[in-house]
C-alpha cells in the first residue's frame, strides 16, 4: 500500500507541477491512454475509474483529467490506481456491506489527504497543514471504528469456536455414532442403488432378447445352426423314401 501511495502522491505533485508550469503537449479527451511502455489502458476501465473519483472525490477527477492531457504517463499510474481501488471495494461491496462503507471513508480522507500534501509541496500555505491535521484525526477515528469492528467480529469468532469445542469434549462417543450410522446408512443406499441399476439392466436386456426371438421369421431356422441342419436332414430322409417307394 505504501508504495501505492507514493505513486499517486508523485502523480499529484505532477498535477500540481503542471498547473503551475503548463505545456504545450495535449492528448485528444476522446484517445484511450497509454503507459511508457505503450500499451493501451482498457477503455472501460478507465471510465470507470474516473466516475468513481467523480463521484467520491470531484477535485481529484477534475486533476486527473488535466494530468491526462499535459502527461499521459503520469495520467497512466494514477489511473491504474483508481481502477485498482475501484474494483477492491466494489468487491467488498458485495462480499461485506458492513465494511464497505468503512473503507470508503478511509479511502476519501486518505486521498483527501495525499491532494491537500501534493498541493502544500508546492506552496507556501500555512492553512492546509491544519487541514491536513484535521483529515489525519478524522481518518484516525474512522480507523479506530474499523479496529473495534473487526474485534467484534474475532471475538464472535472466538465464541463460535469455543461452542464447537465444548460440544465435542462433552458430547464425543455421541458425535463419533451419529456420523458412523450415516456413514453406514450411506454406503448400503449406495450399494442398494447400484444393485437394482444392475438388476433393471438385466431385466432390459432379456426383453430385447425376447423380443428378437419372437420378430424372426419361421424359414429362419432353417438357414443355420443345428435346427437348420436337422431340417435339411429330415426333408433328404422323406426325400429317399419316396423315391424307394
Amino acid at each position: 500500500m505504501a508504495r501505492n501511495l507514493a505513486l499517486f502522491a508523485a502523480a499529484l505533485l505532477t498535477v500540481a507541477a503542471i498547473i503551475l508550469e503548463p505545456t504545450t503537449a495535449a492528448v485528444s479527451d476522446d484517445t484511450s491512454a497509454k503507459s511508457a511502455s505503450g500499451k493501451t489502458l482498457d477503455a472501460p476501465a478507465e471510465k470507470a475509474a474516473l466516475a468513481f473519483a467523480a463521484k467520491h472525490h470531484p477535485e481529484l477527477a477534475t486533476l486527473i483529467r488535466q494530468l491526462r492531457r499535459m502527461n499521459p504517463d503520469a495520467y497512466q499510474k494514477a489511473i491504474q490506481e483508481l481502477s485498482h481501488t475501484s474494483e477492491r471495494l466494489s468487491r467488498l461491496e458485495e462480499r461485506a456491506p458492513d465494511r464497505y462503507a468503512t473503507e470508503l471513508a478511509l479511502w476519501k480522507l486518505d486521498s483527501r489527504i495525499r491532494l491537500l500534501a501534493a498541493q502544500s509541496a508546492m506552496s507556501d500555505e500555512d492553512d492546509r497543514r491544519e487541514q491536513i491535521r484535521e483529515l489525519l484525526l478524522e481518518r484516525a477515528d474512522v480507523r479506530l471504528q474499523q479496529l473495534e469492528s473487526e474485534r467484534a467480529r474475532v471475538a464472535a469468532r472466538l465464541k463460535r469456536l469455543d461452542r464447537s469445542i465444548e460440544e465435542l469434549q462433552t458430547h464425543r462417543p455421541e458425535l463419533v455414532e451419529k456420523e458412523l450410522n450415516s456413514l453406514l446408512k450411506s454406503a448400503r443406499s449406495r450399494a442398494a442403488q447400484k444393485r437394482s441399476t444392475a438388476k433393471r439392466k438385466r431385466s432390459s436386456e432379456a426383453a430385447t432378447s425376447r423380443e428378437s426371438g419372437r420378430s424372426r421369421k419361421p424359414g429362419d431356422n432353417d438357414k443355420a445352426g443345428p435346427r437348420g441342419a436337422t431340417g435339411k436332414a429330415a426333408r433328404k430322409q422323406q426325400g429317399g423314401i419316396s423315391e424307394s417307394r
